[in-house]
């Protein structure tokens, strides 16, 4: 036994041996382990779908450094864990199963971010349930690092460009350079510029997340200040990405295209994102809190060996348990719903029903065909009547998987390799004598330009909002076991005036008959 030994100021520091805490981190901590290895077999799939993004995209390559970064937060805050002690705290299951209820319906449905997100704070829930109130909180910078990893972000690109071309335009225009705006593509005197998506700015705003997160949990301690120079990483490098597009194409335009164009465009680039990060640092250091130090370890063992503040081992392992129960009953909720899917069925087009005068012709006025994924049937007719041309292209998905959505943000309704967006809205039309607001793409390509109606059918019902399109695929999944639906897209082509292009869309959309029925009839069984 220990002897009582007293501070300096006369108070007893130990009441007990130290083996029984050291005993129970331990198993603790074993616990939690086996815990996270057991959640990480049980969504292998949503792991390798986030490492399988790691791997293939520029932006988010900095997710195999977050691994490192975790595990040396952890061992950062040692110390300040050391003096507690874990008690496992049954709340942390409610949030276990919130998130294990969002795992579910976003397995339904095939969004993948928001199955990445839910397993990865389903390691969160376990530590709360494992570790209790107390630790988790000291461990929340470290655990909430891990949500870096997850690949979110490209989504907005679409956004970001739009916002960059946006921010040039206006510089453009203080400049006193003439300025002619479409979508994405910026007409000057010295030339034609398109605001590509590697100009949208994502790379640097994915990069300058990370950079910000880990320098605000080691520069402050007050979360106050961790997050708005958080929310900093993120404001400034969309603000400084405007910022350098305009540079780039000033820069072209006063050298006569002989600066910031092609090797150079890109050193220009990332030179500029290293200033700002510098510039986002020095200003951060202004405010730099002292790091937090430990207590001595007198103090630490006065306040590790308090009688009673263990649990025993069969609570820890009982806490862990009924979590990973709750864990494990989304995946066995899926392969149920699953198991009562509709029948295997052949998925092949028919023929619309169009009513004259249109026609359908062999000939294809433009190289158009839009890009969906993984579509388990693909349709592409072309139309005719008098003057008038119209393309008509269906992707039927039946049994959806990753890399095979009808709501994917990598769907689209033009190659971007050779046509060029230069607006996006949206128009009221009737399908099937309901109103309907499709959505309107017009878009560029080198010999011609386009407009385009798309929206889809899901469950006997129309939307062109793919946020309603996923409930009503989670809608049929639970209630029929199947969410077949279709992306339909319509397009006319025009030289000049678009009002032609939308003449013929509205003509073609008037002589369609039995939209939805024949949709229907895209599915027979075997």
């Amino acid at each position: 036994m220990l002897s009582p030994q007293t501070s300096p100021h006369g108070q007893v520091l130990s009441l007990r041996e130290p083996s029984a805490v050291e005993s129970n981190w331990r198993l603790t901590v074993s616990v939690l382990a086996f815990s996270w290895i057991a959640t990480i077999a049980l969504f292998w799939d949503t792991v390798v779908s986030i490492v399988s993004v790691w791997s293939h995209s520029k932006t988010h390559e900095h997710g195999f450094l977050v691994l490192p970064i975790f595990f040396y937060l952890i061992w950062r805050a040692r110390g300040q864990v050391r003096s507690l002690q874990p008690h496992p705290n049954y709340w942390g299951l409610v949030l276990l199963l919130a998130v294990s209820v969002a795992w579910f319906l976003g397995r339904l449905v095939n969004i993948g971010v928001v199955q990445q997100f839910a397993m990865v704070a389903m390691l969160t829930g376990l530590a709360w349930v494992v570790l209790g109130t107390e630790i988790t909180r000291a461990l929340l910078f470290p655990l909430l690092s891990l949500f870096l990893g997850v690949p979110v972000g490209e989504e907005i690109v679409p956004v970001l460009q739009d916002y960059t071309a946006w921010f040039v335009v206006k510089a453009l225009q203080v400049s006193g350079v003439p300025v002619f705006w479409e979508g994405h593509l910026l007409t000057i005197p010295s030339g034609t510029w398109e605001v590509h998506e590697s100009c949208s700015g994502i790379r640097y705003i994915v990069a300058s997340l990370t950079f910000g997160y880990l320098y605000a949990g080691l520069t402050y301690r007050r979360w106050s200040r961790r997050t708005v120079f958080f929310v900093a990483s993120a404001i400034v490098p969309i603000i400084a990405n405007g910022l350098r597009a305009y540079g780039i194409v000033m820069l072209a335009h006063f050298s006569s295209n002989s600066i910031a164009v092609g090797v150079d465009h890109f050193i220009y680039g990332w030179l500029f994102f290293g200033f700002v990060i510098v510039l986002l640092t020095l200003v951060g250091e202004r405010w730099r809190e002292k790091p937090w130090h430990p207590e001595p370890m007198s103090v630490r063992i006065s306040l590790a060996e308090r009688p009673g503040s263990t649990d025993s081992g069969v609570t820890v392992v009982f806490a862990a348990f009924i979590g990973l129960v709750i864990l494990a009953t989304a995946p066995l909720s899926v392969a149920a719903i699953q198991g009562r899917s509709s029948p295997p069925a052949v998925i092949r087009p028919i023929d619309l029903f169009v009513a004259p005068p249109w026609e359908v012709t062999k000939t294809q006025v433009s190289a158009w065909h839009p890009q969906f994924m993984g579509a388990s049937a693909e349709q592409l007719r072309h139309y005719k009547s008098g003057a008038h041309t119209v393309d008509v292209y269906v992707a039927y998905y039946d049994h959806e998987q990753n890399g095979g959505e009808l709501i994917n943000f990598q769907n689209d309704v033009v190659d971007r390799k050779r046509w060029t967006p230069l607006r996006v809205s949206t128009r009221r039309v009737f399908v099937d004598g309901v109103p309907l607001n499709v959505k309107e793409v017009t878009a560029r390509s080198r010999v011609r330009n386009q407009v385009t109606w798309s929206w889809y059918w899901i469950d006997g019902r129309f939307t062109a909002s793919p946020y309603y399109a996923k409930l009503l695929q989670l809608q049929a999944k639970v209630f029929r076991g199947q969410a077949g639906g279709a992306a339909i897209v319509l397009a006319a082509s025009y030289r000049d005036d678009e009002s032609g292009a939308i003449r013929a869309l509205s003509d073609f959309l008037e002589h369609w008959e039995e939209v939805g029925g024949t949709l229907s009839r895209f599915r027979r069984p075997e």
